[in-house]
């Protein structure tokens, strides 16, 4: 029978969380705030719908809102998991908000550091 896999602990240095570029944060953070307001906010919906455009109804957007809020959630359970998985005890936690909140680009960076 196969022995399991043990995972070291990371040296001290490497137990904390890489952050992306500012980049990411401002426009994820835009971006879900944006789709959260035409989504949720009928004043907001019907000014966009006036100055902008009107080519996505709001439900439409709610349930991609829903959709995006599901999938950050999951990516973030998933980076909490994984960060454990791969030793990072201190920075466990950091990893599973900042995953929450910025998704893929996060998450990423630490998919990089299990390979």
């Amino acid at each position: 029978m196969p022995r399991p896999r043990s995972v070291e602990a990371p040296p001290p240095h490497a137990d904390h969380v890489e952050r992306p570029h500012v980049f990411w944060w401002s426009s994820i953070l835009f971006g879900m705030s944006l789709l959260a307001v035409l989504a949720l906010s009928d004043g907001g919906y019907a000014l966009w719908a006036s100055r902008v455009t009107t080519w996505l109804p709001q439900s439409l957007l709610r349930v991609v809102l829903f959709a995006a809020v599901a999938a950050h959630v999951g990516e973030g359970l998933y980076a909490y998991r994984l960060a454990g998985r791969l030793g990072l005890r201190h920075s466990q936690l950091g990893w599973g908000m900042q995953t929450l909140v910025l998704g893929f680009p996060s998450l990423r960076l630490l998919l990089r550091r299990a390979s």
